[in-house]
């Protein structure tokens, strides 16, 4: 019997120095890169130093000890095995508006994920990202705003190696699985990094309308119905793809309507209580 790709290879440590090998060198340079054996949250870390911080700035950590998703939720990581990175990046707001972030830094992931072999990886409003259905890791924005300069973090989780977790309400996948082989998530570490700091900087330039065309073509609810729970209620309709704003759009009975904020099901049921990485 063949041994399953995480059962043949050794845990692999983050190291600072296989990071930033691996990074393109024609790339945007970090500003700094911090790597932790266990702290709360790598977005929290750079939320509190975001004032002194220079941009970019990227903080991973083998293991959150209080991670956080969308609306308080819990994200629930296994050391060692899945890989937490989060980044922090100034933007001039004269030069980029914060709606659409998400959307461009989902068409990053994919694109580094892309890169290492993942093929027909999706993204499912606001903030997944999945494969066939599964979900194989997610996004969550935070930052602040001073005057004319707007302090993003954007942290991304991905599941590399399947580990025995608690069962959760989202059927989940692996990297591992999909690519059919081991990751080195140092490597895997420094193509989200460089595919998120080019789209970072393309999205200061241009704003969200680049990646919406790019999102769209990814969107793994396009065209399905779904439901909607939002705080008006819960809502049925047909998944009609994203603005530029990154709002999606419902059509319902022939109208459509829009959703800023809200949990999407693929299915019958009420959505995740809690997400299993970032």
């Amino acid at each position: 019997m063949n041994a399953s790709p995480s059962a043949a290879a050794p845990r692999e440590r983050l190291e600072p120095g296989r990071i930033r090998a691996a990074l393109p060198s024609s790339g945007l340079r970090l500003g700094g890169l911090a790597v932790h054996g266990a702290i709360d949250s790598t977005n929290a870390w750079l939320l509190e130093r975001s004032a002194t911080l220079p941009s970019p700035y990227a903080c991973l950590s083998e293991h959150q000890l209080a991670g956080r998703g969308r609306r308080g939720r819990t994200w629930v990581d296994a050391t060692g095995r899945d890989l937490c990175v989060s980044l922090l990046w100034r933007f001039t707001l004269e030069g980029a508006r914060s709606q659409g972030l998400s959307l461009a830094i989902g068409v990053a992931a994919v694109r580094a994920l892309a890169s290492f072999g993942a093929r027909s990886v999706q993204l499912k409003w606001p903030n997944d990202i999945v494969w066939r259905d599964r979900k194989l890791g997610g996004i969550l924005i935070e930052g602040t705003v001073s005057g004319e300069v707007w302090t993003a973090v954007i942290g991304i989780g991905v599941n590399v190696r399947e580990e025995a977790l608690p069962a959760l309400g989202v059927p989940r996948v692996h990297l591992e699985s999909i690519v059919g082989a081991p990751v080195s998530r140092n490597r895997l570490a420094a193509l989200l990094i460089a595919e998120v700091l080019a789209e970072c900087a393309r999205f200061e330039e241009l704003g969200a309308g680049p990646a919406v065309g790019e999102w769209g073509a990814l969107d793994a609810m396009s065209g399905r119905r779904v439901r909607v729970e939002a705080a008006g209620g819960r809502t049925d309709g047909v998944a009609r793809g994203v603005d530029e704003s990154g709002e999606l759009l419902l059509e319902v009975d022939g109208t459509i309507e829009r959703f800023v904020s809200a949990d999407v099901s693929l299915r019958a049921g009420a959505p995740e209580e809690c997400e299993d990485i970032a």
